[in-house]
């Protein structure tokens, strides 16, 4: 309760208001979507960047690992789990979207051995809305610079379920030195692009342009290209999940101990 003066000079009491919150959750991402071109806006596309986890998206998703539990006081829950939607329309063939993140400083992954992540498709329709993945890949692409001109590339078709509702999770586990090793080309020195099937047969890709370095990295991106020769996916959205560094190097190094004892007194 406080008071204050009125026009007459006299003391009237008013009631604060109250407010009383039950909880806060504080979320962010340092994922950002490019800007698309003014033809591709103008042909109806649209790319949004999202999020879909197991508490507010829990009727259409599913973690693609255990995430595992926490408590509340006496109650065991499920720990919250959540992947980041890149949802699109009208993407026209030979067309991609994309999303990045920047670092401000280099970021060096070469002590690492491998980068581990999980990606499916959800709701995707080409232009007579069927569900398929004719010509539609995805990549994650690692960029020695900010405007990522310099970079490797890995490149998949991106996995559907042909089911209502359906995902399709595909865990990927990439060892750097794949990535690195197409440097050993002997055709790397003349051409600034490389690119070689994952394995024989696979219709994975390893992609290499321009001088890119694991040693320092200042942009991540990941994204969608229609490489179909004419047609155009209606909807859809790429759910990616957990993009980690693994192995890391464990060097072994030398310490030396020195220890110093005395007796001082007074003379």
């Amino acid at each position: 309760m406080a008071e204050i003066h009125n026009k007459d000079g006299a003391l009237v009491p008013v009631e604060r208001p109250l407010v009383m919150l039950g909880s806060i959750d504080i979320v962010g991402s340092r994922w950002r979507a490019t800007n698309l071109d003014p033809e591709e806006v103008n042909a109806g596309a649209t790319l949004t960047l999202n999020s879909v986890n197991t508490v507010d998206n829990a009727d259409i998703y599913e973690a693609p690992f255990d995430p595992g539990q926490t408590r509340n006081g006496n109650q065991a829950l499920t720990r919250r789990e959540q992947s980041i939607a890149l949802e699109f329309q009208q993407l026209r063939a030979g067309k991609r979207l994309e999303a990045f993140k920047t670092f401000s400083i280099d970021e060096n992954y070469s002590r690492y051995g491998k980068l581990d992540w999980f990606v499916t498709g959800f709701g995707v329709h080409d232009s007579m809305g069927t569900t398929t993945n004719q010509g539609l890949y995805y990549y994650v692409r690692f960029s020695s610079d900010e405007q990522g001109l310099n970079y490797y590339e890995y490149r998949a078709p991106l996995p559907v379920s042909t089911a209502p509702r359906g995902k399709a999770w595909q865990e990927v586990q990439l060892t750097l030195t794949e990535m690195s090793n197409l440097k050993l080309d002997q055709d790397y020195l003349q051409d600034l692009l490389i690119r070689k099937p994952r394995s024989q047969g696979s219709s994975d890709s390893l992609i290499i342009v321009g001088r890119p370095s694991f040693t320092r990295l200042r942009r991540i991106s990941f994204g969608l290209v229609n490489l179909s020769p004419s047609g155009h996916y209606r909807d859809g959205q790429m759910w990616f999940n957990e993009l980690r560094a693994l192995d890391v190097a464990k060097d072994r190094g030398t310490a030396e101990r020195i220890a110093v004892g005395g007796r001082f007194a007074n003379c």
